[in-house]
């Protein structure tokens, strides 16, 4: 049934004459500057969200990578042996996760200091810089209490990771990811 046929005009009247309330969304765009042996970068405040689900891939990836290589380092105290393969995936997943997060020309010189010889960047200094990106982020258990130590909270960022994937990534890169 319609209704009566003046409804849809009374209807319309009514839309007329109250005030729409629009809801806005706005991504932001805040920079996360740092630094390696004193040469600046920078990371996006806010990634894309076809980014940010390759970063936690990656993320995700090097946390089952690390309990693979936590667990063959135990047995390898029993005989077995350190697979450098997966050591080799770990650091390129590390150097992806970073590199999404960085913009271009920050990403381009940080990747080519993971094998420079005259300004390197460290297998030592990536993890550090992932992780502390991670809790930039606030993708890792650390996040909130970087918050306290750093003014951290007054950074706009993607979002809890609850929201995002359903559960929270840690920084530690060697295994609960």
């Amino acid at each position: 049934m319609a209704g009566p046929p003046w409804a849809s005009k009374v209807h319309r009247r009514r839309r007329a004459t109250f005030p729409c309330m629009v809801k806005q969304f706005t991504s932001q765009t805040d920079l996360i500057p740092f630094e390696v042996n004193g040469t600046p970068f920078q990371a996006a405040g806010t990634l894309p969200a076809d980014s940010f689900i390759e970063l936690l891939g990656a993320v995700g990836e090097l946390g089952k990578l690390g309990k693979k290589a936590k667990d063959a380092g135990e047995t390898e105290e029993e005989g077995g042996s350190f697979d450098i393969e997966t050591l080799r995936r770990q650091k390129e997943l590390m150097a992806k996760a970073v590199e999404i997060a960085l913009l271009p020309d920050s990403a381009e010189r940080f990747m080519a200091g993971l094998s420079s010889t005259e300004d390197p960047v460290s297998l030592d200094v990536l993890q550090e810089a992932l992780v502390w990106l991670m809790s930039e982020y606030k993708l890792s258990k650390d996040a909130d209490e970087d918050e306290d130590e750093d003014g951290g909270a007054d950074r706009p960022t993607q979002g809890t990771s609850d929201s995002a994937t359903g559960s929270t990534p840690t920084g530690d890169l060697s295994g609960d990811v």
